[in-house]
């Protein structure tokens, strides 16, 4: 009998060695799934950051330009706001597309103004704690805050000279 036992270790070993590998990924698709709704509700939150931008901006321009107003057009991990026609029109195209690869966040945003051939990358980080994620300019490391996003527009949108200064650390060369 104790021949058998023997005879059998290695694969007693074996079993043991996969449930663990077993574990392993259970415990990294449960931490998976937490990162991947910290990932989704960050998106959700940066989404807001540009709807938010979006309507600031249509509440002054209805006093101004009634006929002027940003339009958005959102679908799967990207949209786009414009304003203007023809010759006149301005666009950012706009990219979310963090997701959990390996338990790791990988993919960010990207938002590409048509006036330039340059665009802004963002990226997913996690806080000091490691608890949460937030948006940060890639360039910079800057967080991604309603006023980035306004500079942005001032300078997508409205041609603004300071806003040009400010956001040109902010693109990434091709």
């Amino acid at each position: 009998m104790a021949d058998a036992d023997s005879e059998n270790a290695w694969a007693t070993r074996l079993a043991s060695a996969r449930q663990q590998v077993h574990q392993r990924a259970n415990d990294i698709g449960e931490g998976a799934g937490q990162l991947q709704r910290q990932v989704d509700a960050a998106s959700r939150a940066l989404w807001t950051l540009i709807d938010g931008a979006v309507g600031e901006a249509n509440w002054a321009l209805q006093a101004a330009a009634p006929d002027d107003l940003l339009a958005v057009q959102r679908g799967e991990g990207k949209g786009r706001v414009t304003i203007g026609r023809g010759a006149e029109a301005r666009s950012l195209d706009i990219m979310i597309s963090p997701r959990v690869v390996d338990g790791a966040v990988s993919g960010g945003g990207v938002l590409a103004p048509n006036k330039s051939r340059l665009s802004i990358h963002f990226a997913l980080v996690q806080d000091s704690s490691g608890e949460s994620l937030r948006w940060v300019v890639l360039t910079t490391l800057q967080p991604v805050t309603p006023e980035v996003i306004q500079t942005i527009f001032l300078y997508t949108f409205g041609d603004d000279p300071r806003a040009s200064l400010e956001v040109a650390d902010f693109f990434a060369s091709a």
